[in-house]
């Protein structure tokens, strides 16, 4: 939060604290600073995206996925976005979403989502009045225009009672809410006639629902809280059957899955602890979160760093970008071993600009 002050500090000059509420045009201006800084590769995060991007990653054990996010930034601080992802199979070489005999592709992910971020950093009066007083005092004793002296300045180079009394200076901190809405179909193939076995084929839309409240510590950092509801479908067990070849005696083997896939329903909840690094943009950042699984009582830690940089100083897409992310994956009631509970994956996305986000 001090952060967030310092650089309305630095944005407004010696007008910081002339009045108890800070303009509407320096919040809008930060809103979109604290977007840029915090963009996410694959856009995973609690915190939407401001920039739309194109993403590939690869996942240890598990595959490849293609991702496309489409973002656009409202009035008011509003953020919408559009996403598909789709699983990339062994012998794929492109990600296709849609096929336009079958329809959306088997493993393809469609989302959406809306983001709200509720900001309105006010200065209680005896707030102003402190920061009044101790620029007051830092002018005199350094001798310089009392309309010249900022946060920073007292941070820096303040004795160690003016900075003391300036960390209880304090501003309404900004607020976001995030819901995501996603389908994700899925294809089975299976018998359930141990006669004939007669393979069917089935498609499932499952839903996803999740809903994020975070709260920004600085342009550069935040906390979240997610929680999701999600609805999957597991396939039954293999079984392989024999049956006679012709009239011989011969016989030959097939393994088929046996029963229809069963319906699982999952409740999660995230805890998402977020810090981008560098001097005047963000170089690289990391995103430690922990997620538990009510119905299957299992738990995820992760450890993303992202090597991003979302936009150059001009606001333009910065071109590649992307980021590595390990993981531990176990049951509550037993752990498992990090061998076996351990995964990695390896990110690499391209930002583009489609509705001038990043010009604002």
């Amino acid at each position: 939060m001090k952060r967030i002050l310092f650089i309305i500090c630095l944005a407004l000059g010696h007008h910081c604290f002339a009045q108890d509420t800070v303009p509407k045009r320096i919040v809008d201006t930060l809103h979109i600073q604290l977007l840029k800084s915090n963009f996410t590769p694959l856009g995973n995060a609690a915190l939407s995206n401001t920039v739309s991007n194109v993403a590939l990653s690869s996942t240890l054990n598990e595959g490849e996925n293609g991702k496309i996010e489409l973002k656009y930034n409202f009035k008011n601080r509003w953020t919408g976005g559009f996403s598909v992802d789709q699983k990339i199979g062994k012998d794929a070489k492109k990600a296709e979403f849609y096929n336009f005999t079958s329809g959306v592709s088997p493993g393809t992910t469609i989302g959406f989502n809306i983001q709200k971020i509720f900001w309105s950093p006010k200065l209680s009066r005896a707030g102003f009045e402190q920061f009044d007083a101790l620029a007051n005092a830092f002018a005199k004793e350094h001798g310089v225009d009392r309309r010249t002296v900022t946060y920073n300045d007292i941070a820096t180079n303040g004795t160690p009672l003016q900075k003391s009394r300036l960390s209880e200076v304090k501003l309404k901190a900004p607020v976001f809410f995030n819901l995501k809405v996603s389908l994700t179909k899925s294809n089975f193939s299976f018998t359930a006639d141990s006669v004939n076995l007669k393979s069917t084929d089935v498609n499932y839309f499952t839903p996803n629902l999740g809903l994020s409240v975070g709260v920004p510590f600085s342009l550069r950092s935040y906390l979240a809280l997610s929680y999701s509801y999600s609805k999957t479908y597991q396939a039954s067990d293999e079984l392989t059957f024999s049956s006679p070849f012709g009239t011989t005696k011969n016989s030959f083997s097939q393994t088929l899955v046996f029963g229809k896939p069963q319906q699982k329903i999952e409740h999660k909840i995230n805890l998402e602890w977020r810090q981008s690094f560098g001097e005047t943009s963000t170089d690289f950042a990391i995103d430690p979160s922990i997620t538990y699984g009510f119905n299957t009582d299992k738990m995820a830690i992760s450890l993303p760093v992202y090597f991003i940089q979302g936009a150059t100083k001009v606001g333009k897409p910065n071109g590649l970008q992307g980021g590595v992310s390990f993981g531990y994956l176990t049951k509550t009631s037993s752990l498992t071993s990090f061998k076996d509970g351990f995964w990695a994956q390896l990110i690499l996305t391209t930002p583009f600009d489609v509705f001038g986000s990043l010009k604002k």
